[in-house]
């Protein structure tokens, strides 16, 4: 099987091993017919303007690419082409809860990124209703890791000083490495799907400062926990059930 994938220049992309770049314009769908994909393939969708403060940037461009290119990429797929779709989403989309998430779990998105995540997919489900078994939302949980983009977590810890501390180090999320979510993405390409939403996270929950100190430790940096600020956010916990992947990716369905 091949396994093609937009968005290959991002943080997570990029470290894709096992899959072809697609060279598309999510702004201008005529992109999409330059495309030769190879029958019985699947396409993971990564292409996106990511995170809060960039759709912020520029909300109506966001929107063009987030939902109207997205949806637009994805009816393409559906009709002029065989492949399964890989729809990487967000953990974003969770209601907070003081349990682990599921994929069965309230969903209630705050920020206009995770709205425009949430939408995609309610949209995607419905063009996909009657070939349910090609569409797979993936919803990735916290990425972190060295040399993340302006403006994401990671960066953000690696320029923290004692003089300019990191807030709500309290906070608890779902860390995973953008190596370690792109390989599971490429299993689940070739993987049996029984389920149309995955959470992909390790299932283990750890503080901002706990994550972050860590993250310092492996760059050499200096790691003292007053770096990070204690409290917590209005979104205090993210923290994500990992079962059904682990089951999908073991073939014990």
């Amino acid at each position: 099987m091949v396994i093609y994938a937009t968005g290959t220049s991002g943080y997570i992309g990029s470290k894709l091993k096992n899959s072809t770049p697609l060279d598309i314009d999510l702004t201008n769908p005529k992109s999409f017919y330059k495309m030769e994909i190879s029958p019985g393939s699947t396409i993971i969708h990564l292409a996106a303007i990511v995170g809060v403060n960039k759709v912020l940037e520029d909300p109506i461009l966001a929107r063009k690419v987030n939902i109207d290119g997205t949806l637009q990429f994805g009816e393409f797929v559906k009709n002029e082409t065989d492949a399964r779709f890989i729809y990487v989403s967000s953990s974003h989309v969770y209601k907070e809860s003081e349990t682990k998430l599921t994929e069965f779990s309230a969903v209630e998105p705050k920020s206009l990124y995770a709205k425009q995540k949430l939408e995609a997919e309610e949209c995607l489900s419905e063009i996909y209703k009657n070939s349910s078994d090609r569409l797979l939302i993936a919803r990735i949980f916290s990425i972190l890791g060295r040399n993340m983009p302006s403006g994401t977590l990671g960066w953000a810890i690696e320029r923290a000083n004692t003089g300019a501390p990191l807030k709500y180090g309290d906070d608890l999320r779902d860390f995973s490495s953008a190596e370690e979510s792109s390989k599971i993405l490429e299993k689940l390409a070739i993987a049996r799907w029984v389920t149309n939403i995955l959470n992909v996270c390790s299932g283990k929950c750890r503080s901002v400062r706990e994550a972050g100190c860590a993250l310092r430790k492996e760059l050499g940096l200096s790691s003292e926990e007053n770096i990070f600020l204690p409290g917590r956010s209005s979104v205090p916990r993210i923290c994500g059930d990992n079962s059904l992947l682990v089951k999908t990716l073991s073939g014990k369905q």
